[in-house]
């Protein structure tokens, strides 16, 4: 009888402990934060634990035994790129000797697509003023949106929009080449091609609108080798151009080298030529600005109009053209390929300040 109740006083002894309990919580990522690629998971417990789990929107996604845990923490990685782009819910699991506990869940965005971005303004727009500038963003999470002059930044934003407001105010008038760049939450970068555009803040006139030039002149190889386009300064106050801006456009695929000019006067040969380059492109732009041009030009185009002012920003300027009182634009073909080519020639001429 006292055998019996010693080995039952024993066996309720060795049964009469709860498991001890087990928890854990979420070090890392971050609540609200954006991920990508494979990140490591950290999930801090206490108890006997045994296994780990991780939980992507309620679906076990990553698992781990408790042999890697260090002073009760556990890190495993999690390859984010085999859950769908957009907000998840992230949750921790732990396993212990008869119980087992989930953490509090956190919400972050994965998001493993590269921003896209294009600039929707045409090539070489007169722009002035505070200009609405038309973007394409495709990209949720937008870190920031870089409109760019080189290595400046002239705006930005920091949301998905429609268009980037510039104040061109700031910004020298004449020919710039702008460029978007996006940058995502995850640190992914789009930029785009350089764009050429023209701010004029002080005034501005289009020789194809004032002086109806009809852009439909032909380059002709053989005996006729070169076409000038003379292109008479529009404006009630010629005198005050500052800075001119001409393009040259043919169609590339052409395989046509073509040298392009510009200057004051009839021609190179009749004139003074200020500005020259060659290209197989299908585009050439001449950006010229009195001030900066040298000594021995400016002396030249002075000659023809002795009244002008040494000091002037402004290019000399009288009514006869066969001095200054014209611009033109010179075509010279230095490598044909066929016997004709359609070329268009634009000229805007922006005015310095009152």
């Amino acid at each position: 009888m006292i055998r019996s109740a010693l080995l039952l006083l024993t066996v309720l002894a060795g049964c009469s402990g709860d498991p001890e309990p087990v928890e854990c919580w979420l070090v890392s990522p971050s609540a609200d934060g954006v991920v990508d690629g494979t990140i490591d998971v950290s999930i801090g417990f206490s108890g006997p634990a045994r296994q780990f789990e991780v939980l992507v929107n309620d679906v076990v996604t990553v698992e781990a035994d408790a042999s890697s845990a260090v002073d009760s923490v556990i890190t495993v990685t999690w390859d984010t790129t085999s859950t769908a782009d957009g907000p998840v819910s992230l949750r921790a699991r732990v396993v212990g000797d008869g119980s087992e506990e989930e953490s509090d869940p956190i919400n972050v965005v994965v998001d493993n697509t590269a921003p896209q971005a294009s600039l929707d303004l045409e090539r070489l727009s007169v722009i002035e003023g505070s200009f609405g500038v038309p973007v394409t963003i495709e990209e949720t999470n937008v870190s920031e949106a870089r409109l760019m002059i080189g290595d400046s930044t002239v705006a930005s934003v920091t949301t998905d929009v429609a268009e980037i407001v510039w104040d061109t105010t700031n910004t020298r008038s004449g020919l710039h080449s702008i460029r978007l760049v996006v940058v995502d939450a995850a640190g992914r970068v789009a930029e785009t091609e350089p764009l050429p555009v023209i701010v004029a803040n002080n005034g501005y006139r289009l020789a194809d609108d004032e002086v109806g030039y009809d852009p439909g002149e032909w380059v002709v190889t053989g005996e006729h080798t070169r076409i000038t386009a003379a292109m008479n300064v529009p404006g009630t106050d010629p005198s005050n151009i500052v800075r001119v801006v001409t393009w040259l456009t043919w169609d590339p695929a052409s395989a046509w080298r073509l040298q392009y000019s510009t200057g004051q006067g009839f021609c190179p040969e009749r004139g003074v030529r200020y500005a020259v380059e060659d290209s197989d492109s299908g585009e050439i732009i001449l950006d010229v600005a009195w001030a900066e041009l040298g000594e021995s030009l400016r002396a030249a185009a002075m000659r023809n109009v002795p009244t002008h002012p040494e000091d002037s920003e402004a290019f000399p300027f009288n009514d006869d053209p066969a001095t200054c009182g014209a611009f033109f634009g010179h075509v010279n073909p230095l490598e044909a390929n066929g016997n004709d080519i359609d070329i268009h020639v634009n000229f805007v001429f922006l005015y310095g300040e009152e």
